[in-house]
């Protein structure tokens, strides 16, 4: 089965969210379940980090094109709760490419392909309206930061590369996961 770009183009537009937050509900049962590929050495992720309107999303754009990482695109963005099956189906089902469209608009890129900062699922471990982030992330959110990431890497099968400007604010709970 191959969908069209018209039948996932449905994912980009925000008045979606409401709906695919239910499939992502729904699926993250299902999620425990995927195999993962047998593991690969260790790789730590690379976060992009940086102020706004300072070139992080075209260095994010640049990295995801050229180089041979995983990265978040669009599609698998609208899988927040269920990243694992959100790369599972934009690699095998959608065979989703890197975009070779370097805009953006305000770190928004406008292809199913295109990079993505990921901001619903760093809200699940960082809420919003916290600024204090160095004392609030718990032993159990570390550990199920770490073991998402992981499982993220191993099914992209290689190093993933995270853009998100907020990530800075998260430097010292990120190196906690991440030592």
């Amino acid at each position: 089965y191959s969908m069209s770009t018209k039948d996932l183009e449905f994912l980009l537009y925000p008045e979606n969210i409401p709906i695919i937050s239910k499939y992502n509900l729904l699926l993250k049962p299902i999620q425990k379940l995927v195999p993962l590929p047998s593991r690969k050495p260790h790789l730590d992720p690379v976060f992009i980090i940086g102020v706004p309107r300072s070139g992080t999303t075209f260095v994010y754009q640049l990295i995801s094109y050229y180089l041979d990482v995983g990265y978040i695109n669009n599609f698998i963005a609208r899988f927040w709760e269920v990243p694992i099956i959100g790369i599972y189906l934009s690699h095998k089902v959608a065979r989703i490419s890197p975009s070779k469209d370097f805009s953006s608009r305000l770190g928004v890129t406008n292809n199913l392909g295109g990079v993505h900062e990921f901001g619903y699922f760093w809200r699940r471990f960082f809420p919003n309206n916290q600024t204090d982030y160095a004392n609030t992330i718990g032993r159990k959110y570390r550990q199920t930061l770490r073991k998402e990431i992981e499982g993220m890497t191993s099914a992209f099968g290689k190093r993933i590369v995270f853009k998100n400007l907020t990530c800075g604010l998260r430097i010292i709970p990120l190196c906690k996961v991440f030592p």
